[in-house]
């Protein structure tokens, strides 16, 4: 891929140069990034910008520049986009939970009524299947950690095996657990749930800015060689708008993915097509606010929107997850158009 797609050493070469030029020293330099640091007045001065300090609605002190940044002329042809300027979270995790109030169908036999991994299978018609991942190497792409003994504790609840996770932390993130753990937790035991038979679940940690979640998505598209994960999902996301920084070169990485025949799916939020939410994750979007959530939107990405099912015990139909507490992504890009390969298929 990288002989054909990737970046030429020329490129490489003249955009490290640059930096160093403008009194950056260069860490590291590959065929998808070039990464550089410097105190904050040699950064301001190398992109032509100012950096601050704000306080975020979650009362955190975070920093971010006051203006886009501008690269000199000989690169910006060379360079899909800046990252690492800022320090706040940027992306939100998709989970609900349901509380006695909320007007769920409540099937399942497990804990408040929840469904086991033996009744989700059935709920969709999958207990007939003989496959159950084997041979398969999956990924997740998350932004936060976990506790490790959550997993072997659900598999044992279950009867599952336990499937071997090998977890991959993207520098500068240390496996710290917060408030995202919940998330990062459910995925994982939702595949081993699924495909209990998989050789092995590879857990991508890195911290929740653009380029921290740019760095893991890049890690994962170029440790294809290594561990052939061909199956990758991510229930992070934000909405369009304040994800444009990041559209760009995000795309880039799941062109390569897909070359490689690797797929991505991305939950589509819980804003139905008003994805916009205030700092608790509120949906705040309007009719006159339209908006979707990115990576979902993208078009080498599978976006997975929410569902209701009509039955526990076998695969009875579906409807669009739309209730009381939350509704299931979707709705028109106001920034991807429709690719060619879903040209004429009644979108519009």
């Amino acid at each position: 891929f990288d002989q054909n797609f990737a970046a030429t050493s020329e490129d490489v070469a003249i955009v490290s140069q640059r930096l160093t030029e403008v009194g950056l020293k260069v860490t590291e330099a590959t065929p998808h990034f070039v990464r550089a640091t410097g105190t904050v007045s040699d950064i301001e001065k190398a992109f032509s910008l100012t950096i601050d300090e704000f306080i975020a609605p979650d009362g955190q002190r975070v920093y971010a520049p006051t203006s886009n940044p501008t690269v000199h002329a000989d690169i910006a042809k060379r360079v899909h986009g800046v990252m690492g300027l800022s320090k706040f979270k940027v992306a939100r995790f998709h989970i609900h939970k349901l509380v006695a109030s909320d007007d769920a169908p409540r099937f399942g036999s497990g804990p408040g009524q929840g469904m086991t991994p033996t009744e989700i299978k059935s709920a969709y018609g999958m207990n007939s299947l003989s496959q159950n991942g084997s041979g398969q190497t999956l990924a997740l792409m998350e932004l936060d950690g976990y506790k490790a003994s959550d997993i072997p504790t659900f598999e044992s609840q279950y009867g599952l095996p336990q499937v071997p996770i090998q977890n991959i932390q993207i520098a500068p993130y240390s496996g710290a657990v917060t408030d995202g753990a919940v998330e990062v937790v459910l995925d994982i035991e939702m595949m081993v749930a699924l495909v209990p038979g998989a050789t092995k679940i590879l857990v991508y940690e890195a911290e929740n800015t653009n380029s921290g979640l740019l760095a893991a998505y890049q890690q994962i598209a170029n440790d294809h060689s290594t561990y052939g994960a061909n199956q990758i999902s991510t229930s992070w996301g934000g909405d369009e708008p304040s994800s444009q920084s990041i559209t760009g070169p995000e795309a880039s990485i799941f062109q390569q993915m897909a070359a490689q025949g690797q797929t991505i799916y991305a939950a589509a939020g819980d804003c139905g097509a008003y994805d916009i939410t205030d700092s608790n994750g509120n949906c705040q979007g309007s009719a006159s606010a339209l908006a979707v959530d990115d990576p979902a939107s993208q078009p080498y990405v599978v976006g997975v929107g929410g569902t209701t099912i009509n039955s526990a015990t076998n695969y009875a139909g579906e409807k669009v997850w739309n209730n009381s507490y939350g509704a299931g992504g979707g709705g028109n890009s106001q920034y991807q158009s429709i690719p060619s390969w879903q040209s004429g298929l009644g979108n519009s």
